[in-house]
């Protein structure tokens, strides 16, 4: 009797536990898995899926006169008792019962014969003959992309520039779209005129592109450098990559030097203004703006195949400033300015800021008020986390609103004050105050270098960790203690306390010396608002009455002077970079480019 009870409970457990490939089951601990079936458009399609229960009968219920199943303990049979006419894809539930257990399946009968199923293949030649798909949709096997077999190279991005308004990163048939009057020889018209559904595929759409031949995708891992430093995973798929392209008459993606970066190629992305347009590089990976006109890249076209969907345009999203200061009475206001390419913004007020802390949006502005004094010994400070976007596409900033405690006595400093002291090298003598924190300010120097310059010399480009964005004094000391710090020029012009400051501090010199945050994003120097013009040039004459250099010489009709800022970028090649004519935040520049090279002006910290 104990033989026969062990033997029911292995038999028991063996049918708990087994589970093969595509099986669906109904057992005691509800295995859920394969709660969804397919039929295809034409009477008489069928789907045998295998189950295994410990109950002695299975039943089926359901509500479908098109639609027949054939349920026992060992299989379920689905069958289609009539033609699918409505030309979309028609759906029941069955919910499958097993003695005291159940479960649901949807049953979906598709609107296509099975003979019309196209499903697509990576390397696979386009029906046209012109291209190659690369990439298919793993929920849909009939839709993906592809990309042309030929190239064109060695071409400016137009030969008339102007702004399309073409400023979308994942839809390239939308910007092309907007290329209206595109010259022969243009990059939107050679993919155009490849024939029907050709387009020049948007920043992202490269981007993805190179995740696709590169195997290792941008966000998970893959090595940002040269082709003849990459992992050997990394080189064999672009190998098998090229050789898909090339079995198919194609040319190569990257055909430069294994120990160079690589050849580059021009997306239909442009900047705000229309002078310059994305482009991606595909030996060392890397993704900026080039002028239309002043460099010359490749041009590769993209196609959709089959239903495919363009996902949601990332979210971008600058709030400025991210410190707000209130004063400690009840009432105190202060405002933050939002920048967003979505129609709308979101914001939440974190903790226990919700207590002591109002906000109102007023179009592009969230403005913050004291709902009481601060009576405490000290400050107090609330996160408020601001949003746009959603999913995938979102985009997150946070602002620090900090009310100061009551004061008892006069600030140590004010924003525009002139500090004297012996500035220790040939570019400050003392400084302007542009932020302040009780007795604590940072001033920026009253000179600048004397030419614009590169940030590092020809070569050195690798990341030194300088992730900081508050805090240029920590990042200036790693550069000092990096391996290349000989081949670093900026670091002779701060130095004896001065540093080159974070991207959130040369911001905050900015937004002093613009009177505030802009109120003018993306405009030249002679359409801002007046009194970011008056701002700017009282700031000007505090630095040369004090025999200091002005923040911008260049015409107002251009963008204007730029200075280096201490933060890498998320490639490491590049640094931020803070415009002082026209504003645009979070830009970045190449530590070594040739043109254009840009200004150093440094800060440091004093206190009384």
């Amino acid at each position: 009797m104990k033989r026969l009870t062990l033997i029911s409970l292995i038999l028991s457990m063996i049918l708990t536990s087994c589970k093969e490939y595509g099986e669906v089951r109904i057992m005691p601990e509800f295995n859920n898995s394969g709660t969804e079936v397919e039929l295809y458009k034409n009477e008489g399609s069928s789907k045998t899926v295998v189950i295994s229960t410990t109950a002695n009968e299975v039943t089926a219920d359901y509500n479908a006169s098109w639609l027949s199943v054939d349920a026992n303990k060992q299989r379920i049979i689905y069958t289609a008792l009539a033609t699918n006419e409505t030309g979309e894809v028609r759906s029941t539930t069955v919910k499958l019962n097993a003695g005291e257990f159940s479960m649901e399946v949807t049953v979906n009968q598709l609107a296509k014969d099975e003979s019309e199923v196209k499903t697509l293949k990576v390397g696979q030649l386009t029906e046209d003959g012109l291209g190659m798909i690369f990439w298919v949709d793993p929920d849909n096997q009939e839709a993906g992309k592809a990309i042309s077999l030929e190239r064109w190279g060695g071409n400016p991005f137009e030969a008339s520039i102007k702004l399309h308004n073409a400023f979308s990163m994942v839809n390239g048939i939308e910007n092309t779209a907007l290329y209206t009057d595109a010259g022969n020889n243009d990059a939107a018209a050679l993919c155009t005129n490849l024939g029907e559904g050709w387009y020049l595929p948007a920043s992202e759409e490269l981007g993805h592109l190179f995740d696709i031949y590169n195997g290792i995708a941008r966000d998970n891992g893959f090595t940002n450098a040269t082709p003849n430093q990459i992992s050997d995973a990394e080189k064999a798929s672009r190998a098998t990559f090229d050789k898909n392209l090339t079995d198919l008459g194609g040319a190569v993606i990257n055909a430069a030097a294994e120990n160079g970066n690589g050849e580059s190629y021009w997306s239909s992305t442009e900047n705000e203004d229309g002078q310059k347009a994305r482009y991606v590089r595909f030996g060392k990976y890397g993704m900026d703006y080039g002028a239309k006109t002043g460099t010359s890249r490749f041009v590769r076209a993209m196609k959709i195949i089959g239903d495919y969907k363009f996902p949601e345009e990332p979210a971008t999203l600058s709030v400025s400033p991210m410190q707000v200061e209130l004063t400690s009475e009840e009432g105190a206001t202060a405002d933050v300015t939002v920048s967003t390419n979505k129609p709308s913004f979101a914001y939440v007020i974190e903790g226990n800021g919700n207590t002591w802390l109002s906000a109102e949006q007023n179009g592009d502005k969230i403005k913050f008020t004291a709902l009481s004094k601060n009576n405490s010994d000290e400050a107090r400070t609330a996160i408020v986390t601001i949003t746009a976007g959603n999913g995938d596409a979102q985009a997150t900033a946070t602002v620090t609103i900090r009310q100061q405690k009551e004061q008892t006595e006069v600030a140590a400093f004010q924003i525009g004050d002139f500090v004297k002291m012996d500035g220790g090298t040939e570019l400050a003598e003392g400084g302007i105050v542009f932020w302040v924190e009780g007795n604590n300010a940072k001033i920026l120097s009253l000179k600048r270098s004397a030419t614009a310059i590169n940030w590092a010399n020809e070569g050195f480009t690798d990341a030194l960790g300088l992730t900081d964005k508050e805090d240029g004094e920590a990042n200036t000391q790693k550069m000092r203690e990096s391996g290349i710090a000989a081949n670093i020029p900026i670091l002779e012009y701060c130095k004896d306390g001065w540093y080159l400051p974070a991207r959130n501090e040369m911001e905050a010199v900015f937004n002093a010396y613009n009177g505030g945050p802009s109120q003018s994003i993306g405009l030249k120097p002679d359409a801002i608002k007046q009194e970011e013009k008056d701002a700017r040039a009282a700031w000007d004459k505090i630095l040369t009455d004090n025999g200091g250099d002005v923040m911008n010489v260049k015409a107002d009709n251009t963008a204007g002077d730029s200075y280096f800022t201490s933060t890498e970028a998320d490639d490491a090649s590049k640094v931020f970079y803070v415009r002082f004519g026209q504003w645009n935040p979070g830009l970045t520049g190449a530590k070594y480019a040739k043109s254009p090279a840009r200004y150093v002006r440094c800060i440091r910290k004093i206190s009384k």
